[in-house]
């Protein structure tokens, strides 16, 4: 039996998102809670330079950012930085800057009506070709069916194809 991935981002699950209405700094929590952080600092608290870093991908996040970029801005060489966000944070910056881009795509795709390509091109993609392979990727479904099977529900209805009846059509298993 094929295990359902739609709830799976990098190999970890994605927090379950909250009512419509979030504002960013719900988005930036959801995006912090992906985190498993293998060490910290004594208060059990990123460091600032963690810190600074989180804010910049989230506050940068739509624009072609690289870890150069990410460095020069926390002021660390590249490497050192590099090697400091995943001690404290367990993943890459690239491997969180993608992660909270599939993660506000998923929440747009539910609360919006904006097109596909619109929402890729708002996280960071300039081609909804690329989009649409790394969000299967990333969630084991398509943008298009996820916002089908997700947007009842954020909206109080039920998801698509939930409490349809189909007289006459006969079941098919795969």
């Amino acid at each position: 039996m094929k295990k359902d991935r739609t709830e799976q981002v990098d190999g970890g699950p994605v927090p379950a998102l909250e009512e419509s209405g979030r504002s960013l700094e719900t988005i930036a929590r959801v995006a912090r809670r992906t985190f498993t952080p293998l060490r910290t600092t004594p208060a059990d608290q990123p460091s600032a330079v963690v810190e600074r870093a989180v804010k910049f991908v989230l506050d940068h996040f739509s624009d072609d950012i690289t870890l150069d970029d990410i460095a020069r801005a926390v002021g660390l060489s590249k490497f050192y930085f590099l090697r400091r966000f995943r001690t404290e944070t367990g993943i890459t910056p690239k491997a969180f800057l993608l992660r909270y881009r599939m993660v506000r795509a998923m929440e747009w795709l539910i609360e919006s009506d904006r097109s596909i390509g619109s929402i890729a091109s708002e996280v960071g993609y300039r081609e909804s070709d690329a989009f649409s392979r790394a969000f299967r990727n990333r969630t084991g479904t398509m943008p298009h069916l996820y916002r089908l099977t997700r947007m009842g529900r954020a909206r109080g209805r039920p998801a698509f194809g939930q409490g349809l009846e189909l007289s006459g059509v006969r079941s098919v298993s795969r």
